[in-house]
This record gives C-alpha cells, structure tokens and sequence, in this order.
C-alpha cells in the first residue's frame, strides 16, 4: 500500500505519541528518576526521529525521481507522436503509438518500407550475407545513409531477428496508408513491397536458379501479399 506524505506524518504522529505517554509512564513509575536519564532519553527520542525523517526524505526523493523519470518518457513519446503523425497525416492514435514503440520515428520511418524484406530474410531463422547486402541495395536506393537514424534502426533488423510483432505493425501501417492514395498508386506500391520480398528470397542459395526461395520464405511472402491485396 502506497503512503502519501500526510499519511506517514500521521503515522509518524501517532508513534510520537505513543512513545511520549510510555515515557510518562516510566517517569511515573520511577523509571527516570534523575535529569541525567531523561536527557539520554530525549537524545535518543531525537536521534530516532532524525533517523525516521532521513528515511521518509530518501523515500520520498526516490519516488519524486521514478516520477520524473516516466514523465520524462510519456512526453518523449508524446513528441515522437506528434512528429510522426505530421509527417504521415495519420489521425490515428493507436496506430501512432504502435509505431513509436516500435521505434519508428518521422525520421525512421523510411526504413519501415523495408520490413517486409527484413522479415522473409529471417524466414529461415537466419539472414544470408546475399539477403542483408540485397536489402541494404534497396536501403540506399531509398536515401537511407550509414550516418542516418533509419539506417542504424534497419541495421538492427538485420542484426537481430525482429520481433514477429513488427510485421503486424507494418500491416497496419500499409493499411493507413492504402486509404491516403488513390487504387493506382496503392497497386505501383504494392507492387514494389512484393518484388522487394521476392528478391531478397532469391538472393542466396540454389542452384542455376532452382530451389532459391524455401518453404518458410514462400509463406511470408503470401502473409505480405494477402496484406497488400
């Protein structure tokens, strides 16, 4: 149970009292009986009580920090948001959020165009040299730099295997975006993301063109379809 600073001042009180009438009742009874025992008796009172607020004061700071430290994060997050939904035009919050915890930015979100390619590289649970060097290929195509925010997210895709949720985020991402453009430019889209993926499929193994693209590639490659038809 969590304790507001008037709760433990009550508390504190309640204690004080307590140990003020027990004292009473030893002076009462002879327990203090010379002005030398009751001044050691206020030192340790006091000393107690110091004790006691140094304890609330370390309490208390240490809530103030963790509070500080999540208002800090909620208003980061808040930014990341507003940001991205300028650059997108998105109106949707949910989505927004989604994306900010995937660690998609404005300035990160041109690397999001790329996840179905990262995610049939890591179809077989392992990314080829071929697959990465494809899809870094198709990064600078898009203006993504070593130096850039976006190029360090899309290096740890390649790095690590993504969690499967981003695939989902992408969905729903594609999905927002098929509903700002017209049939045309949503196919010429479409089109670019499934020729993407199936290149990265095809960029490592086989032989003389046959058996290039496994099982577990030719299944992602389908999820992406079904989500951008």
């Amino acid at each position: 149970m969590a304790f507001s600073r008037h709760d433990l001042g009550d508390r504190y009180a309640l204690i004080g009292m307590v140990i003020a009438f027990t004292q009473q009742f030893r002076d009462d009874r002879g327990g203090f009986n010379n002005e030398e025992n009751k001044r050691k008796a206020k030192m340790e009172s006091d000393g107690f009580a110091k004790r006691e607020r140094a304890l609330e004061d370390e309490f208390f700071h240490r809530v103030d920090e963790k509070l500080r430290e999540e208002l800090r994060r909620s208003m980061e997050h808040d930014r990341s948001r507003e940001a991205l939904a300028a650059a997108t035009g998105f109106n949707d919050t949910a989505l927004l959020d989604e994306l900010v915890d995937s660690g998609i930015t404005a300035t990160t979100l041109v690397a999001l165009a790329l996840v179905p390619a990262v995610m049939v590289a890591w179809a077989d649970s392992e990314m080829a040299k071929e697959e990465r060097e494809a899809i870094m290929e198709m990064a600078h195509k898009r203006g993504i730099e070593q130096d850039g925010l976006a190029y360090q997210i899309l290096n740890g895709w390649l790095e690590q295997r993504p969690n499967r949720s981003l695939l989902e985020t992408w969905k729903h991402y594609a999905h927002a975006v098929r509903e700002t453009l017209t049939e045309s430019a949503w196919k010429q889209l479409a089109d670019e993301v499934l020729e993407q993926a199936n290149a990265v499929a095809q960029a490592s193994g086989g032989v003389f063109g046959y058996g290039k693209v496994s099982a577990t590639e030719k299944n992602m490659i389908a999820k992406i379809r079904e989500a951008v038809t």
